[in-house]
């Protein structure tokens, strides 16, 4: 019975989960997701690092408590940092005190959950840090998606998230010495019966939790509106096609599983600076011309930034299969 609650709560928190992070900041509040990293630069009047304080609360004469945090400087990436404190933007901000973030501010230091990295806790932030250097100092000229790697929970990892769309692409390698710590390798199905009670029985193991285990992950953007089994993911002029593979939740992307497919697209990343996806929608949600390159969602990854993702994933895939 503990199992069964336990397997019905991690798929209810991965489908809340997965529901945030596949909309855009704009058409909700406070189920946002993190935009594009040029889109943030650029929407930001502000872009810097600093170590934030503990919060303290400001009361106007009404009563009414408005939080603020102080903070120090420690490198500016655009503008100026006129303000003394950061105080709330969209969907609030939760600080551990003392700790570094890359900041995403307006002219008056409002920062949110969408426009506040922790670094010590986000490969992600790293590497946006490692490409805003590179653009400020003028070693890049533009401001791509970096390839962000990886290594924790007995397997490396390394991703990337499309420029448009929030769609991405995530490759993974199992430890060949990695074990389970909980039940969460194990994989479930469940049975509603006539009288609608819920069964629940084992299957074995999810291969994603064996050792060695290699999987080419595809996240489309807006999957409730693709046609299912149209999906592409284009390198250069390689392409393969994708499958649509259900998972331990309700909602389910379209992925590359098979080995052939992740070392070719591997070994295709190496000389080629942009990839894309490409799918067929049957009711696009949003406005297409936001979208120039639609049904096909690219991303620009650099190569001028000292960023070694790819290489450091490869020597992660090397070492642990031995």
């Amino acid at each position: 019975m503990k199992i069964l609650v336990l397997a019905i709560v991690v798929s209810l928190s991965l489908l809340i989960l997965t529901i945030a992070l596949l909309y855009p900041t704009e058409s909700r509040a406070c189920t946002c997701v993190v935009l594009p990293l040029a889109k943030r630069y650029e929407q930001a009047s502000v872009v810097f690092v600093a170590r934030v304080g503990a919060r303290r609360d400001q009361f106007d004469e009404l009563g009414n408590k408005t939080p603020e945090w102080p903070f120090e400087v420690d490198e500016v990436l655009k503008g100026d940092v006129t303000f003394e404190v950061l105080t709330p933007g969209g969907c609030g901000w939760g600080v551990a005190p003392g700790e570094k973030y890359l900041l995403f501010s307006d002219k008056d230091g409002a920062v949110g959950t969408c426009t506040a990295g922790r670094l010590s806790q986000s490969d992600r932030y790293r590497a946006d840090l490692d490409v805003l250097r590179s653009y400020r100092d003028g070693d890049s000229r533009m401001i791509a998606e970096p390839w962000v790697f990886g290594k924790r929970a007995g397997k490396c990892r390394l991703s990337l998230d499309m420029a448009v769309g929030h769609g991405s692409l995530i490759f993974e390698y199992r430890f060949a010495d990695a074990t389970t710590p909980d039940f969460r390798g194990e994989q479930f199905r469940y049975d509603i019966n006539e009288h609608r009670t819920v069964t629940l029985k084992d299957i074995g193991r999810h291969p994603a939790y064996l050792a060695g285990f290699r999987r080419l992950r595809i996240w489309y953007p807006y999957y409730r509106y693709i046609v299912e089994g149209t999906g592409r993911l284009l390198i250069g002029d390689e392409e393969w096609p994708t499958e649509h593979e259900v998972m331990e939740v309700p909602v389910s992307p379209f992925e590359v599983v098979t080995d052939a497919a992740f070392s070719e697209a591997l070994a295709a990343l190496r000389s080629h600076d942009s990839v894309a996806l490409a799918a067929e929608y049957t009711d696009f949600p949003y406005n297409p011309k936001d979208y120039p390159d639609f049904p096909v969602i690219k991303a620009t990854t650099p190569y001028s930034y000292g960023g070694t993702a790819i290489e450091d994933f490869g020597m992660c895939v090397h070492k642990a299969g031995q």
